[in-house]
């Protein structure tokens, strides 16, 4: 992503927001912003670290009473296939805020259960049956 913000830069065409979109739009869902808001739903947590890497959006972003995302990062630094939802601001390029925490799998492993409950007992939504999901509105 550094490489594309380099020649966007150099022609003159760089737009935070429209780099930011491009990442989130395949997990959006219709894949268009209604209003000034754009939804995306079961995006890997891994492109949301090329966001951060990128400085295209801010760690210090949160849902309300939910974790930040420098918070949900270290979390899935731990665990590994975690994917995430939220929603994008469309006039606020460094506006990305996660609502939605998910391990859309069977979890059998203790610790991550505990290290979820840890980080997703405040939210609105907590289920961990089947699988590891969490939502904050």
């Amino acid at each position: 992503m550094e490489d594309e913000i380099a020649v966007q830069k150099a022609l003159g065409t760089y737009s935070p927001t429209a780099l930011r979109d491009a990442v989130v739009l395949p997990y959006s869902n219709p894949p268009n912003y209604g209003g000034s808001v754009m939804y995306f739903d079961k995006m890997p947590v891994e492109k949301l670290q090329q966001l951060i890497d990128a400085k295209l959006v801010r760690e210090s972003c949160h849902q309300n009473d939910g974790p930040t995302t420098r918070t949900i990062l270290q979390f899935a630094d731990a665990h590994p296939g975690m994917l995430v939802g939220g929603y994008v601001k469309k006039f606020t390029p460094s506006e990305l805020v996660v609502t939605t925490i998910l391990y859309d799998f069977e979890v059998d492993d203790i610790e991550l259960l505990k290290d979820f409950v840890e980080v997703a007992h405040e939210a609105d939504i907590f289920e961990f049956r089947k699988r590891l999901y969490a939502w904050w509105d």
